[in-house]
């Protein structure tokens, strides 16, 4: 656990931070997708799977660490 937490909070490459702010930018995007006026019922479930997918590319780009060595 602690391995986990070290790895989280160590400095995150250039690209994994890219794609870190897209996957967050994802997710915001499946928040507020049944907010817009009239938008149609037969794509709500696209919102979910927008936060899920965004989320977990997040995580997994926030995990990915400059220096590995630094986690022993």
């Amino acid at each position: 656990m602690q391995e986990i937490i070290k790895r989280l909070k160590s400095e995150t490459p250039k690209f994994f931070r890219k794609l870190r702010n897209i996957g967050l930018s994802l997710s915001a995007l499946g928040y507020g997708l049944p907010n817009i006026p009239n938008f149609p019922d037969e794509y709500s479930h696209l919102s979910g799977q927008f936060i899920w997918i965004g989320l977990t590319i997040a995580l997994v780009a926030q995990s990915a660490v400059q220096k590995p060595e630094e986690l022993k």
